[in-house]
């Protein structure tokens, strides 16, 4: 986890899971469980490289995870595949949007600060509560707190 970004433009919307079975597909005997995450899961199979292209847009961001029976089970079954390749190109479609509505409307510090600056009570409401849970650091380590610029230009509306 150290080697990687805990952050990214899919945290919000994975895992997923997907479950597929006999009614799906009347021949299947056990559900199959798909798990999508940002990364493979080490006691699973990548199955991504079945399901979507290489030039999707999230190719690189997902990872589609399954149990290595199962696996085996989809790569010789056209049916199920050609399914999930179906799926799949949808879900990462939808995917996409979703991520792209987040982007296109998500606050930006300046957008919180404008907030502030034009409920002026509340700011002063939440500084009380900053200055309360900031008190140790304030004094310990001033040059952090320095160094936080949003938090300066927040200190000036109050």
């Amino acid at each position: 986890k150290f080697e990687r970004k805990a952050w990214n433009n899919y945290t919000s919307f994975l895992p997923f899971t997907l479950f597929i079975n006999h009614k799906d597909f009347s021949y299947l005997k056990n559900k199959i469980k798909f798990i999508i995450t940002e990364e493979p899961l080490s006691n699973l199979k990548d199955t991504k490289n079945l399901f979507l292209d290489k030039n999707d847009p999230c190719y690189e961001n997902l990872s589609i995870n399954v149990e290595q029976e199962h696996y085996e089970l989809i790569k010789e079954d056209e049916k199920i595949k050609e399914r999930l390749k179906s799926y799949f190109k949808e879900f990462v479609k939808v995917l996409e949007e979703r991520v792209k509505f987040r982007a296109n409307n998500a606050l930006s510090e300046q957008d919180i600060l404008n907030y502030f600056k034009a409920n002026s009570s509340l700011a002063l409401k939440f500084k009380t509560l900053l200055d309360k849970e900031l008190t140790h650091i304030k004094q310990t380590r001033p040059d952090i707190i320095a160094s936080w610029k949003y938090y300066a230009e927040f200190e000036e509306i109050c």
